[in-house]
């Protein structure tokens, strides 16, 4: 079982049900920043996703949605560029046979029940173990590698930004305004919007009313 979960903040998430469950389990919850879906592992792989149902939903326009599980395995059997094997080898400890392999291959059958087919058993689980413990070091030293080039990547195209307590900031939304939409309820003052990463805000200068405005370019003049 999971040491721990990575959960954005869905109400089915941070409701005191599935927080009590967690705890009588032993797995402790981590929360995404609200708006930021690149902390959330599942929000990169439906950017993968996305583009790929888009063709497919082209090509099939009234079956698509019955077809899905092509797309999964055609992502469960790719490489990762992060860990340099495939999401099955990591789960299985084996590649899949994708169904070209089924077409060209030969048949294989299973060990006769004997004594020296269950040794056989045991041996192979023996090296299914010994390959998935391989498989997992190795991975985590080449994530480790992959994630210094990624940042060295990413900080090309940001900048440092810093804040203090008590600045005012401009936050970015992108929820597209849609309207007119009449009013029914007041549900809060709006004013929290909660926990906001870093990349979505910037350092907000408060207008001068046009009348200081004026005696400020007054006072420049005359200095």
């Amino acid at each position: 079982m999971s040491t721990f979960i990575l959960l954005d903040n869905g109400p089915q998430f941070v409701s005191l049900l599935f927080q009590h469950f967690c705890e009588t389990v032993g797995i402790e919850q981590k929360f995404t920043v609200n708006y930021h879906p690149q902390t959330n592992l599942s929000e990169r792989i439906n950017r993968t996703l996305k583009p790929m149902l888009v063709i497919f939903a082209h090509e099939h326009p009234h079956s698509w949605d019955k077809e899905n599980q092509k797309l999964a395995l055609s992502i469960r059997t790719s490489i990762n560029e992060t860990t340099d094997e495939t999401p099955a080898f990591m789960m299985l400890g084996k590649d899949l046979k994708l169904p070209m392999a089924l077409i060209i291959g030969e048949s294989t059958q299973g060990p006769p029940p004997t004594s020296i087919a269950s040794l056989q058993i045991n041996e192979y689980r023996k090296n299914l173990i010994h390959n998935l413990r391989s498989t997992y070091n190795f991975v985590r030293e080449h994530s480790e590698v992959e994630k210094i080039i990624q940042k060295s990547k990413y900080d090309q195209h940001t900048s440092q930004r810093q804040f203090n307590v008590g600045d005012l900031v401009w936050i970015a939304t992108t929820t597209p305004q849609i309207g007119e939409v009449p009013l029914i309820r007041r549900i809060s003052d709006g004013g929290n919007l909660g926990p906001t990463n870093i990349d979505r805000m910037k350092k907000y200068f408060q207008r001068i009313p046009d009348d200081q405005s004026s005696i400020i370019s007054e006072n420049i003049q005359k200095i």
